[in-house]
């Protein structure tokens, strides 16, 4: 994302990296993430997530994640042998920083 915000902000002769370079650049990316939604580790569709970078603090909610994915090395045949992420609920991101 660093990279395509640093093109937009040469493409706009910009002498400065902005938030608002950041913002497009966000949006440019969830554009097209829900396409490679099974390669993503994701609880919900990221697109649906609002831009960090043009919303106010008090707007932004995340979740922690509790555990990563795992390989089930016991899995039954016709079970998924991939263990999905656990996350906690929504926090809202000032509580977080």
């Amino acid at each position: 994302m660093i990279n395509y915000a640093c093109e937009v902000a040469i493409c706009n002769d910009d002498h400065e990296l902005t938030l608002e370079h950041f913002s497009e650049a966000f949006d440019f990316y969830m554009t097209c993430i829900d396409d490679r939604y099974d390669e993503i580790d994701a609880s919900e569709k990221l697109s649906s997530q609002p831009n960090p970078f043009s919303e106010k603090i008090n707007n932004l909610y995340y979740k922690q994640m509790i555990a990563p994915s795992a390989w089930n090395m016991k899995a039954d045949n016709g079970e998924s042998p991939i263990v999905p992420a656990r996350y906690t609920d929504q926090i809202p991101l000032r509580s977080l920083l």
